[in-house]
């Protein structure tokens, strides 16, 4: 019997087979680079370990005569060699990245650190200055200027734990509530949340609106121009399975050490509804408030008629 000889290797499927390889490491270091370093980080170390492994295992592939993938030379000539320069670039990126994604965690473990160590100027809970509800609260109905307005929802409840923590809770009672506060700033040790449940049941479709009214001239509605700007402050924690609103006209600021869990979370310096109505002329507080009970969140715009079209906007400036 006539003994067969090995066949040769094809170099054009070594090739395309170490291609393959290549590009599969690339994706690995695209997907790195996309995640950047504001992602969770034992995520982000899941996917460097990933991409370090499939690096090391494209540098470490062999052609099928056995020679190394990353030496220059042989049968297959400058192409293998250039293939194989590719793979040490990609397993220098992949370090780099992960160099640079490891300096930006650092950075921003040390900014949160920072901020956290500052001497916070908002008391927690429920105080002036910090979470303080207008002193003399009523219904919509019986608010001709719309900046007393606590409607649909209880007065807040604070209560502290063992490590320190101030837990501000509202109740919510109707799926819009509107709320006026003095100011609206919340402590680095609070935790405010609203409580938007029905028989045990959160509801997501459920939207309090919060008003900031401290700075506000009742006659106009707009904010005073002789007091010093006000900003509210988040530097501690607001909760809620629904939509959260904050309107406050100075604007709002949200420290390092804030945490937000909403459905979703809205904060403007606009009012609320729209400015004009095209027969009546500008629209006060009272009337956005009423038109924000009466058609919800974004229904006005939904149901307004053609003539109001033009000015049915979810929020707008005050004229």
């Amino acid at each position: 019997m006539k003994a067969t000889r090995p066949r040769a290797s094809n170099p054009g499927q070594s090739r395309a087979r170490l291609r393959t390889q290549l590009l599969r490491s690339t994706s690995v270091i695209a997907m790195v680079t996309v995640l950047g370093a504001s992602h969770a980080h034992a995520q982000t170390l899941s996917v460097l370990r990933a991409a370090q492994a499939s690096a090391n295992s494209v540098v470490a592939t062999r052609y099928p005569n056995g020679m190394p993938a990353q030496q220059p030379g042989g049968k297959n000539g400058s192409n293998s060699s250039g293939m194989a320069s590719a793979q040490v670039r990609a397993l220098q990126y992949v370090q780099r990245v992960t160099q640079a994604i490891d300096m930006g965690m650092q950075a921003q473990q040390a900014a949160r650190a920072a901020a956290a160590a500052m001497e916070p100027n908002v008391p927690d809970g429920l105080a002036p200055g910090g979470l303080d509800p207008v002193p003399n609260p009523v219904p919509a109905a019986n608010d001709p200027t719309g900046l007393n307005t606590w409607e649909g929802a209880d007065k807040p409840t604070q209560t502290t734990d063992s490590k320190g923590g101030v837990q501000v809770t509202v109740h919510q009672t109707e799926s819009r509530a509107i709320l006026s506060w003095e100011t609206f700033n919340v402590g680095q040790k609070t935790t405010l949340t609203f409580d938007q449940s029905q028989n045990g049941t959160d509801q997501a479709s459920w939207v309090v609106l919060n008003r900031v009214v401290g700075q506000l001239d009742p006659t106009t509605g707009l904010r005073n121009p002789f007091l010093t700007p006000a900003p509210s402050q988040i530097l501690g924690s607001i909760k809620a399975p629904g939509t959260v609103l904050i309107l406050n006209q100075n604007g709002i600021i949200f420290g390092g050490t804030s945490q937000v869990n909403t459905g979703s979370l809205i904060a403007t310096s606009l009012e609320i509804g729209r400015a004009v109505d095209p027969n009546n002329g500008p629209l006060s507080i009272k009337q956005r408030d009423d038109e924000f009970l009466t058609f919800g969140f974004l229904g006005f715009a939904d149901q307004a008629a053609a003539d109001q079209l033009p000015s049915a906007f979810t929020f707008s400036a005050q004229e």
